[in-house]
């Protein structure tokens, strides 16, 4: 599965990017089990998972069903960028709020179609070139506005 998500994520720093988040989340798993067969897997990979595949370990971990792993992605993913844009354009937070809640329908989407894949050959290969240009230029710039 890391090689099918490395795949599809053809821009550097984007790789960089959830290999860094991959990381954190693999620390927590360790440190909740660290026995556990899916927090082993991921030190095989020479510690550095990418995101997506060490959520999956700390779901088994918990254990949380693929359904609550889904959702609790999509959701984390909205906060931040609601988080984001309040860093940005400072505003009122109750008002990324309620963006979050506006997009629920969207949200559950995602999910469901998240959950539609079974295998690492049904991965969708989306691209958004614009957001990948972004991502290498946001790279090259002295001043970063994020780093993950």
């Amino acid at each position: 599965m890391q090689r099918a998500l490395a795949a599809r994520t053809p821009v550097a720093p984007q790789r960089t990017a959830s290999a860094a988040l991959g990381r954190g989340v693999h620390r927590l798993a360790r440190r909740l089990a660290p026995g556990h067969p899916a927090v082993t897997a991921l030190s095989a990979l020479d510690g550095r998972p990418l995101r997506p595949v060490a959520l999956g370990a700390l779901a088994a971990v918990l254990p949380a069903t693929e359904e609550e792993l889904a959702h609790a992605v999509v959701y984390d993913e909205l906060q931040t960028i609601a988080s984001a844009a309040l860093k940005l354009l400072p505003g009122d937070p109750l008002d990324s709020v309620a963006w979050i809640l506006a997009a629920e329908p969207e949200a559950a989407r995602a999910a469901d179609t998240a959950l539609a894949v079974r295998g690492p050959g049904r991965l969708p290969a989306r691209t958004a070139p614009l957001t990948e240009q972004w991502a290498l230029d946001h790279a090259r710039r002295e001043r970063r506005l994020f780093l993950a």
